[in-house]
Formats: structure tokens, C-alpha cells, sequence
């Protein structure tokens, strides 16, 4: 995780706030994302287990849920998770 780490007793901006969050979030959620995905057969357990892989192929749409949920405010749809 890139970025300023926390200090004790400083609140974060906005920005600081919502980068962390995106930073603690998008990384789960795309392990999530490929697991599901792998169990669907679309993608193999090597595919799974290849951190270059989900890295390539689902942190970017990760880090856009992640960032729409904290945007609209609400919870994202199973269609938007690829359910």
C-alpha cells in the first residue's frame, strides 16, 4: 500500500480517506471477484493462484466498484459483482 501513513490523533482529508479506503478494499474484493470466477470455471485455480493475473484483470474494476460505492453511497448489486 502506497501513500502517507496515519498519524495518531491527525484526521485524514477527504481524498486521504477515501484512497485508504480504495487501498484496504479493492485488493479483497478482486480476490473475490476471481474466486467466484473460478468456481464458475471461468478462469482456472492457476489463473487464481497468479497475483500478476488478478492484478491485471480485476484490480482496476476493483478499485472502480469500490470507488462507486463510496460515491452513490450504496451497496453495490450482485450484476455489478459479476453475480
Amino acid at each position: 500500500m502506497t501513500g502517507k501513513l496515519y498519524t495518531m490523533g491527525q484526521v485524514y482529508a477527504g481524498k486521504e480517506m477515501e484512497e485508504t479506503v480504495v487501498a484496504m478494499s479493492a485488493e479483497p474484493l478482486a480476490y473475490s471477484l476471481a474466486r467466484l470466477d473460478r468456481q464458475k470455471g471461468k478462469i482456472t485455480p492457476e489463473q487464481y493462484n497468479d497475483n500478476v493475473f488478478i492484478s491485471r484483470y480485476y484490480l482496476s474494476d476493483s478499485r472502480q466498484l469500490v470507488r462507486k460505492a463510496l460515491r452513490t453511497g450504496s451497496n453495490l448489486s450482485l450484476g455489478e459483482l459479476g453475480g
